[in-house]
């Protein structure tokens, strides 16, 4: 695939090769190669894609992760086979609120083992989440925690900023 948006909402079989496009859903697919370009996002919202086999990203790719603020659930990529990570980015994606803090979500898992030199890096649009991953022999994770930019940082007036101070008083487990 090289360009457009494809959604697995079933079983795809055969291998799926990605450069420049989106492989989206919550299905099942043959062997996948993540190209430099290629975006993976599993799910619709949070979900799950399998890889009936073994899959690779490359350097240049990019795997876009949902997460459930409120909980411990993430989009997971599930592969049944090997999983090598050439390189690419880990991008979180979702809710604009409701993140207690700190979390740690699985986002991959390999029945037959990870291996290659990683991510290249590691991010999340959050301004005020830093976005870390964590590796083990079969999964990968990723953790988001508050980081140290206080919310007075990004207000523009005087109100905006005693208002985000105010809120920021309140604690990391306040509704507001």
């Amino acid at each position: 695939m090289t360009g457009g948006n494809l959604n697995v909402g079933g079983v795809l079989g055969g291998a799926t090769n990605v450069t420049g496009g989106i492989l989206a859903g919550s299905g099942r697919i043959g062997n996948l190669v993540l190209g430099a370009g290629g975006i993976l996002a599993p799910g619709n919202s949070v979900g799950t894609l399998t890889v009936s086999g073994n899959a690779v990203f490359e350097t240049g790719s990019t795997y876009r992760v949902e997460v459930d603020p409120a909980g411990t659930a993430a989009d997971l990529l599930a592969v049944t086979g090997t999983l090598t990570i050439n390189g690419g980015a880990v991008q979180h994606v979702g809710p604009a609120s409701g993140y207690s803090g700190i979390g740690r979500y699985q986002i991959i898992t390999a029945a037959g083992g990870i291996s290659g030199a990683g991510f290249d890096n590691v991010g999340t649009d959050f301004a005020f989440l830093n976005a870390d991953l964590e590796y083990d022999s079969t999964s990968v994770y990723l953790t988001l925690e508050r980081n140290a930019v206080p919310f007075p940082a990004v207000g523009v007036t005087p109100n905006q900023r005693s208002t985000a101070l105010a809120a920021e008083n309140t604690g990391v487990d306040a509704p507001l």
